[in-house]
């Protein structure tokens, strides 16, 4: 019996250094692990460079709908170049990765309420840049835009 489990090992290692497959530990790394350990090559070719700044298509006020844009809400996001604020926090943006003309992802450091955390959210527009939403740590919300006025 042990012999029959070396050779599976020696048996699975070989296949792995030949083709370059990955291991079964592999396998069972954190999602944000396999993604940062990832040979560059394998990285998708359609991620635009890196930048510090959101996009002009994004900036803007957004409020939980048309109605709540008339008299800021709790609800109520501003994106600008530079940050994202929310009813009672702030981040402060630090990288910006073009996913497409409707999508980015930030990573942002942000500060409310006596707290200070990082977190990376990903932007999405809809409806021609009339909604956006915002997910990250396992929750999502939508917002809509104010006014066309304060389009980008």
């Amino acid at each position: 019996m042990r012999s029959l489990l070396f050779l599976s090992a020696a048996l699975s290692l070989a296949a792995c250094e030949a083709g370059g497959q990955r291991t079964t530990e592999d396998n069972f790394a954190a999602p944000e692990n396999q993604a940062a350990s990832a040979p560059a090559a394998e990285a998708p070719a359609t991620t635009a460079p890196e930048t510090a700044a959101i996009p002009a298509a994004f900036r803007g006020v957004y409020d939980k709908d048309e109605a709540a844009c008339a008299a800021p809400s709790e609800y109520r996001m501003e994106v600008r170049s530079d940050e994202i604020r929310f009813h009672e926090s702030i981040g402060k943006v630090r990288k910006v990765t073009s996913l497409g003309p409707d999508r980015a992802s930030v990573e942002a450091d942000y500060q409310g309420e006596g707290e200070s955390w990082s977190n990376v959210r990903e932007l999405r527009l809809s409806d021609g840049g009339a909604s956006i939403a915002v997910s990250g740590e396992g929750t999502s919300i939508t917002r809509r835009r104010c006014g066309a006025a304060q389009s980008p």
